[in-house]
């Protein structure tokens, strides 16, 4: 978008609750008290949620993340904070057991407190400034200084450093991507001295973009080098998944990395130039290439596509548990992986439809979907739905909608339906997302993420309430 002019910001989370918030003309009451009903069960709604972002004056959030239950938000100053479920200690906050998951809902209101979270640092000390962020299902990462600093769940050895037998840590510390003193420290240790976070790590150890998943973190330097973490019972041959190893990328002249995705166990890779690598688990074509014979569906060395899409430069690209997709440098959606849920937005052959997946990348045919002079923007991947982003400031989403991840109505179960009948109720694809009629004139989104779990997020440019299966966060004016 482009002009000066200013309008407030708001984030659009689509989240179905078991207890939904109700807004009063919802429920038929003439009261103008919006509350949390612990007792209402709709069929086929999802409703709207209005999360209010602390920021000063002349800072506005800029992008977001969401986990399976918890989002992070990053503000222009480089603040981070965190909102939802803390059960893991995935907002970087200590746990408090006696509210276990509701530790960070408001209990006046119900509704989701954000607050900034505590890095370590020195009395007197400014504040820290964090560059990039993601959310795994239960845990985040967040670029602090060019350090990998991580909290939440580490059942898989996703934070990259030691922690103890409860295998969740809720202190926002360093990953160990620097070699370790002591190259015998497993989980039950205690874990290492905290660097300082304000002194700049060494050279060779300056990162510049990260990535997180269910079982995985990923971070590459400003040199291009690539690190990967996690995956213990997962990627086959990990002894310790605290520690990091490096993936051996071959890089052009000229070119480092620009993006990073990861799976549950696999990793695409996004370079300058617009080429795409992929590696790790091959079981369901999440590598978008064959398995090599003998390989077990297991590659760790990245590679291009494959053809004819290895010739095609990329300028966005994501991933969740398995399927991918990747947006072209001309404004063309390719996807690859698995389609059990339609989450591809394309039709695959007989074979591949049968067997629920392909290796094969192949392009989404939006033409008759977006008017003229439109094009796509950016891709986001969910658990089995997928959400794209216009330069219209519109979002479009296909696959799952059995929590109503796409934004839409979920259609009712008839009688004696079992869980798989309602997901196959929720599937669909090449649908719109929201209904624009439910939308103020001038709202535009200028983000959108699908979380790894059966939700989605989008930035807009209004902070107005809205209807249809979002939760609008109002945070202050940006830029449009």
């Amino acid at each position: 978008m482009s002009g000066s002019r200013r309008r407030p910001l708001a984030l659009c989370l689509l989240l179905l609750q078991a207890s939904p918030w109700r807004p009063a003309a919802a429920r038929g009451d003439d009261t103008g008290s919006d509350e949390w009903s612990d007792d209402a069960e709709v069929e086929g709604e999802v409703f709207v949620h209005r999360l209010d972002i602390p920021t000063p004056p002349g800072d506005v959030v800029v992008s977001a993340c969401a986990g399976d239950t918890h989002m992070a938000f990053l503000t222009r100053r480089g603040r981070l904070l965190t909102a939802g479920s803390n059960r893991y200690g995935q907002l970087g906050r200590p746990v408090d057991e006696a509210r276990g998951e509701d530790h960070a809902i408001d209990p006046r209101t119900r509704l989701f407190e954000a607050r900034d979270v505590p890095f370590p640092k020195r009395a007197g000390e400014k504040p820290l400034v964090v560059s990039r962020f993601a959310c795994g299902p239960l845990n985040t990462a967040a670029l602090v200084g060019h350090r990998v600093v991580t909290f939440g769940d580490d059942s898989y050895g996703q934070l990259g450093r030691v922690t103890d037998d409860s295998r969740f840590d809720a202190r926002p510390l360093p990953a160990s991507l620097e070699p370790p003193q002591d190259s015998g420290a497993r989980h039950g240790d205690a874990p290492a001295d905290v660097p300082d976070l304000m002194q700049p790590p060494p050279a060779s150890f300056r990162f510049t973009t990260i990535a997180a998943s269910e079982c995985l973190g990923v971070a590459a330097t400003v040199d291009g080098r690539v690190y990967l973490w996690g995956g213990a019972g997962i990627v086959p041959g990990v002894e310790d998944a605290s520690v990091p190893r490096q993936l051996p990328l071959d890089l052009r002249r000229g070119e480092n990395v620009a993006q990073l995705a990861v799976g549950s166990a696999h990793v695409v890779i996004r370079l300058t130039s617009g080429r795409l690598l992929t590696a790790g688990d091959n079981a369901a074509g999440q590598l978008g290439r064959e398995a090599a014979p003998g390989s077990g569906g297991l590659d760790m060395a990245p590679a291009p596509l494959a053809r004819p899409l290895t010739s095609f430069l990329f300028a966005d690209v994501s991933t969740t548990e398995a399927h991918c997709a990747a947006l072209s440098e001309d404004g063309v959606v390719a996807t690859w992986g698995p389609n059990e849920a339609l989450q591809l937005g394309r039709e695959l052959p007989a074979a591949e439809e049968e067997q629920g997946w392909t290796w094969r990348p192949g392009w989404v045919d939006m033409a008759g979907l977006l008017v003229h002079g439109e094009r796509v923007v950016q891709v986001s991947a969910g658990y089995a739905h997928t959400v794209v982003l216009t330069n219209h400031g519109r979002l479009f989403g296909w696959g799952s909608n059995a929590n109503g991840q796409l934004g839409l109505p979920i259609p009712p179960l008839p009688p004696g339906a079992t869980e798989s009948a309602e997901e196959e109720a929720g599937e669909d694809a090449d649908l719109f997302f929201p209904d624009p009629e439910e939308l103020p004139s001038d709202f535009a989104f200028v983000d959108a993420a699908a979380a790894a779990a059966e939700q989605s997020r989008a930035t807009g440019g209004s902070g107005r309430d809205h209807g249809g299966g979002a939760a609008g966060v109002a945070g202050g004016d940006a830029p449009t």
